[in-house]
């Protein structure tokens, strides 16, 4: 009885121990494209890899939105993070520096910066 308790917990410890965090920054750092991201994503949550709430800010950030949907509907739910309160803090950090962008263009026009 008690080697077959071991045998349990161990196979449970190795269960465990093979789902590793994906690295998003490092592994979708040189895609341009959602569709790539897609892939890689789906292929590294098919092999049990975990993503954390950084995936999806490094995600959302690069304007990946069906690589985030996707996360969103299959992985978070699954999980603690609150995927609102990602997507509210990305959308505000882009907002910021749209208007940061916006004041800086208006700033030259009346200055005369622009022809």
């Amino acid at each position: 009885m008690k080697s077959l308790l071991y045998v349990s917990i161990a196979a449970l410890t190795v269960g465990v121990s093979n789902c590793a965090f994906y690295d998003c920054p490092k592994e979708l750092s040189g895609l341009r494209s959602d569709q790539d991201a897609l892939s890689k994503v789906k292929a590294a949550h098919q092999s049990l890899f975990k993503f954390s709430s950084e995936c999806l800010e490094v995600l959302l950030k690069k304007n990946f939105f069906l690589t985030s949907e996707y996360l969103i509907n299959d992985y978070y739910p699954k999980t603690s993070i609150d995927t609102e309160v990602i997507v509210r803090n990305v959308a505000a950090d882009i907002k910021r520096s749209q208007d940061y962008l916006v004041f800086q263009v208006k700033k030259r026009e009346t200055h005369g910066q622009f022809p």
